[in-house]
């Protein structure tokens, strides 16, 4: 981790996108936990099959989840580092449930708009 740190590249954002196919709890402990020790800002996880739309934190990311109830095939969950924005700040607008979110980051030179889908 800290190899990751202090050689990754401080001018970049880094990403993660992949297709779950499903997730419950203790995969998404498992995840987290993977994610300790690497270098993303960012994480998308595509067709969590959750029906439900919600924001929560934890100690190291921001979730932003999108669902819709009576879809199992849906679900889009973002993780956005803590270190990397403030709660307050960030703003998401659901497109379509479960299908693409639209996420605005403030950075230090301008906004960072990301769909997920």
């Amino acid at each position: 981790m800290q190899c990751n740190r202090k050689h990754g590249t401080q001018s970049r954002l880094t990403c993660l996108q992949w297709n779950v196919g499903g997730l419950s709890n203790h995969r998404l402990d498992e995840i987290k936990a993977w994610l300790s020790q690497q270098c993303f800002q960012i994480v998308t996880l595509l067709e969590t099959r959750w029906q439900y739309t919600g924001e929560w934190l934890d100690p190291d990311w921001i979730h932003i989840h999108t669902g819709q109830s009576g879809d199992k095939g849906m679900g889009i969950l973002t993780l956005i580092s803590r270190r990397f924005c403030n709660e307050r700040d960030l703003k998401w607008n659901e497109i379509i449930v479960g299908r693409l979110l639209h996420l605005r980051i403030p950075t230090k030179t301008r906004p960072l708009d990301l769909l997920c889908g």
